[in-house]
């Protein structure tokens, strides 16, 4: 006696099943794509971007990046970041010599004080 042998059929899935398969496949490479774009943009928008203050504005940044108190008599503040990513900033300003070696040296030795390392 031979028994039958019979080829099962796979069954399909269902049409919702299908649809759903679909939408979580778009939303994954959809969300991918959305993120890669994000990332270039960002990367693009602060790179290479230069920042540039002078005058007022340039002398309350430096005192806020350099946590002091510029004297009055200093005078051409400018000031110039890189990028916002490399956080390098350069500071130029200009004290008479009369206030700056004494403002100077207060101000090295008030950081001997609180950072003697």
């Amino acid at each position: 006696m031979e028994k039958s042998k019979r080829k099962q059929k796979r069954q399909s899935w269902p049409w919702w099943a299908k649809l759903g398969l679909a939408f979580f496949i778009l939303v994954v490479i959809g969300g991918a794509a959305y993120f890669a774009f994000t990332l270039w943009a960002v990367n693009d928008v602060f790179r290479d971007t230069n920042f540039e203050w002078q005058g007022d504005e340039a002398r309350s940044k430096a005192e806020e990046l350099l946590d002091v108190t510029l004297p009055e008599q200093a005078t051409d503040f400018r000031m110039h970041y890189t990028s916002w990513l490399d956080w390098f900033a350069s500071i130029r300003f200009e004290i008479p010599a009369e206030v700056g070696t004494e403002w100077v040296s207060q101000m090295c030795f008030d950081e001997l004080q609180h950072n003697p390392g």
